[in-house]
């Protein structure tokens, strides 16, 4: 049977700069890259900067610049639509792996 309470899931959200990427700009691409358990998977962000302008420890845009707000407020919309995401998958599937247990111990007779 599933216990709900002794289920473990690692989660972890990461914005970081494709630095390889550079385009001629000087502009390097955003990526989100989504763990969850061991498993990765990178998102295109869609935005891009020079690389001097990202502080990788903040894991976002350093400055005053016009777009700075803009680029961080993404990338936080960004980050609440994938863990939203997770979460109800998260749940959906510790719902389904509890009932299905519970469905496999049921009895008929």
């Amino acid at each position: 049977m599933t216990n709900l309470h002794t289920m473990h899931y690692s989660f972890s959200l990461l914005f970081w700069l494709y630095k390889y990427k550079i385009n001629k700009s000087g502009e390097a691409p955003f990526y989100a890259r989504v763990t969850v358990n061991n498993k990765r998977a990178e998102i295109a962000t869609g935005e891009k900067i020079s690389p001097e302008r990202w502080n990788t420890n903040a894991g976002s845009v350093k400055g005053n610049w016009e777009d700075t707000r803009r680029i961080n407020n993404t990338l936080d919309r960004i980050s609440l639509k994938i863990r939203g995401i997770y979460h109800d998958l998260f749940f959906e599937n510790l719902i389904i792996n509890h009932l299905n247990g519970k469905l496999r111990n049921l009895r008929l007779h």
